[in-house]
């Protein structure tokens, strides 16, 4: 099934300054958003901008596999070499049920750089938790259906902290891709896992796990509500929840609405040209699956009719929250019986640290160069 695609546009600044002594200084151009490390927006769409960044981004790795009846990890390494330098890149993907608590998905990476006698080490992780479902009431006036923190009604809650067995780790026949799933035990979500050894085209990485999520047969209580699902991101580094700086896509003062979430890896080093760090991105658009029957003497024809219908991730203005509901809206989206949808998450890489400093720089940038052109005039 293809991946859907989407994404918004950033903003961005390029200043040009001539001088009166005929000195240009030019081509300076930086983006202006709350975070905006490597040119990435939204989801997993292949923007110029970060391809041009990814280039030295691992693209195969060896993972083995350590299954216990709670958990399932799979350890993925690479290696490669620079000049003189030598890095091991280690990146360990987990997935962990138990019951009475949410499901978590744990992405644990390590870095070690070799460079003459000076070696380095970078060791972070951070983790995804998929805690509840929510079927919510739009407030009076309210001009998005995406779910709004602090003003709509939430209808009715429903805990994702039982669950069945993992399935089999099955392998792709060309021994590439490993798959398992897990399921809650009310049957209402099922959450599929794959990790890449090698990319595999636009699909899915070598350095994220791909998840599909499927809602299947919501129990609705109204007609006229939606679901969303709640997501929390923990990790000992900093969480940064990016928002949408479009003018026309409206925020409460309790809500923002999200493209993208960071964990910064402070203290990774770009000796090579790269820099890691975490990162947890979805698909803006997700899939309902609507069955219709014909039966005759003889037979049934079952036939499935699919439509598409808008993913919006909004998260609380609360700073100390990390939480964010992603809202199945549009008409299909209500009273659905079966939705697909897939988030992503692992790790990605911007070419220098430099790249990262410009972006959280901007505004102090940006009043620099003011005052040179006022001090020039």
């Amino acid at each position: 099934m293809p991946m859907p695609r989407g994404g918004s546009a950033r903003s961005s600044l390029y200043v040009t300054l001539q001088l009166p002594t005929g000195l240009l200084i030019s081509a300076i151009a930086i983006h202006v958003s709350a975070w905006k490390p490597n040119g990435a927006k939204g989801v997993r769409k292949a923007e110029p901008q970060r391809r041009r960044l990814d280039k030295k981004e691992p693209k195969e790795r060896e993972c083995s596999i350590d299954e216990e009846e709670d958990e399932i990890e799979f350890q993925c390494k690479a290696k490669t070499e620079n000049a003189d330098t030598e890095i091991e890149d280690k990146i360990d993907f987990s997935v962990k049920r138990t019951n009475a608590q949410a499901l978590r998905v744990k992405v644990k990476y390590e870095q070690e750089i070799e460079q003459g006698d000076t070696e380095t080490e970078t060791e972070t992780e951070y983790e995804v938790t998929f805690d509840r479902l929510i079927e919510y009431e739009k407030a009076n006036g309210a001009n998005t259906e995406a779910y709004e923190w602090g003003s709509d009604t939430i209808v009715q809650t429903i805990a994702l902290d039982s669950w069945s067995d993992f399935s089999n780790v099955v392998e792709s026949e060309d021994g590439v891709v490993s798959t398992f799933s897990v399921s809650s035990t009310n049957g209402l979500a099922i959450f599929s896992f794959h990790i890449s050894r090698a990319a595999d085209g636009a699909e899915i990485s070598a350095n994220k796990m791909k998840i599909d999520f499927e809602l299947i047969n919501f129990p609705w209580s109204q007609d006229n509500t939606y679901v969303a699902l709640i997501s929390d991101i923990e990790s000992q580094r900093e969480v940064e929840i990016e928002v949408d700086d479009d003018p026309d896509t409206p925020d409460s003062e309790s809500s923002r609405t999200a493209t993208d979430v960071f964990i910064s890896f402070q203290d990774a080093t770009s000796t090579v040209g790269f820099v890691p760090f975490g990162e947890y991105t979805w698909a803006e658009t997700a899939e309902v699956l609507n069955a219709t029957s014909n039966a005759t003497d003889t037979n049934t024809t079952v036939t499935l009719d699919s439509q598409e219908i808008q993913v919006v991730a909004t998260s609380s203005s609360d700073p100390t929250s990390n939480e964010i509901a992603f809202s199945f809206i549009g008409d299909a989206a209500r009273s659905a019986a079966d939705i697909f949808w897939d988030p992503e998450a692992g790790i990605s890489y911007s070419q220098s640290a430099s790249i990262r400093a410009v972006a959280s720089a901007t505004c102090t940038i940006v009043a620099v160069l003011s005052s040179m052109l006022l001090m020039a005039i």
